[in-house]
């Protein structure tokens, strides 16, 4: 790996890039294609450049640096705040929070991964998950708000209605555009619909996200969901285990869905054994955390989940005792 001699941080907003350099200068450019190209160009070699996740402002950037082969570094926003109230940071401004940026890749870049662009089709799957999911919300909301209405009203019907279609035209779409992937992300999204509990929604966003994250081991996939385990241990101290929640919450959603479905049919007795144990939910995490081990080891594999070829105890001790 090249050494890096360069490391930068910008705060990025719909107008402008707020840049903090090595020395620990300051500088604006507009957010625009022209300034933004002008600029990475006069950057040299073995430079790393950070910034924040902030939906799509960042793209631009990260796509121009990406393209002139410097190694480009998209930062969880909730991980900097913190970094900066380790720091002891007292004020909060568009300097301060690049020069914040940049501190924190210089400290962490060893432990940080590159962001990589994924493709059109990568992107508009997970444009439409993000978009199909929040018409749900809105529309569980109307639901909910207006359910206790003494009358029963046409326009809220009409809606409501509306919203249900929209979400399903989107899910269509969704689905559609997974189909438009290569053969081989084909077979790993056949492969991960496969496993009971998965609907064609749920193995397109997963094959989606699989592929597009790199992702060597599947504990880091865990991870990436926010499915990973938070402890805080000191000495004869145990902490209570709790889920990281730092991940897409969206997927943890979806596979909540799946793990519902997947312990009402063929992963019954998993789940009634965890459930024997622990609290109902704990349970269902527990099933979450064993199905996507699963999803993931199909979409390598590329090969149709079997039940009979799944050699888990409690499922073997289930299907003996049938």
């Amino acid at each position: 790996m090249e050494t890096i001699l360069n490391f930068i941080g910008i705060d990025v907003s719909s107008q402008w890039l707020d840049i903090c350099s090595q020395d620990g200068s300051f500088k604006r450019i507009a957010n625009s294609p022209t300034e933004i190209t002008e600029w990475v160009l006069s950057l040299p070699q073995s430079t790393a450049l950070a910034m924040e996740a902030t939906g799509c402002y960042h793209q631009l950037l990260a796509s121009i640096a990406f393209e002139r082969v410097h190694e480009v570094y998209v930062l969880n926003p909730r991980d900097v705040h913190y970094y900066a109230k380790g720091i002891g940071r007292r004020q909060k401004n568009d300097k301060t929070d690049a020069e914040i940026i940049r501190r924190y890749l210089c400290n962490e870049y060893e432990h940080l991964r590159p962001w990589e662009p994924a493709t059109s089709n990568q992107t508009l799957i997970r444009v439409l998950t993000t978009h199909r999911a929040t018409v749900v919300r809105h529309k569980q909301a109307i639901s909910m708000t207006c359910k206790d209405l003494p009358i029963e009203l046409d326009a809220l019907n009409e809606a409501l209605m509306a919203l249900k279609k929209l979400i399903d035209e989107l899910e269509r779409t969704l689905v559609a555009a997974m189909k438009n992937e290569s053969t081989e992300q084909q077979k790993s999204f056949k492969a991960i619909k496969s496993i009971p509990g998965f609907g064609e929604l749920s193995a397109a966003f997963f094959a989606n996200e699989i592929a597009g994250g790199n992702f060597k081991t599947v504990d880091q996939f865990i991870a990436f969901l926010g499915l990973d385990l938070r402890y805080k241990d000191s000495g004869k101290k145990h902490g209570r285990r709790k889920l990281s929640k730092q991940g897409l919450s969206e997927g943890r959603r979806l596979l909540y869905n799946v793990a519902m479905a997947a312990s009402r049919g063929a992963f019954k007795a998993m789940y009634e054994h965890y459930a024997s144990r622990m609290t109902c939910t704990q349970a269902l995490v527990a099933v979450m955390r064993k199905l996507i081990r699963i999803a993931f080891s199909v979409w390598r594999s590329q090969k149709t989940f079997d039940m009979a070829q799944y050699h888990s105890p409690i499922m073997q001790k289930a299907m003996l005792s049938d």
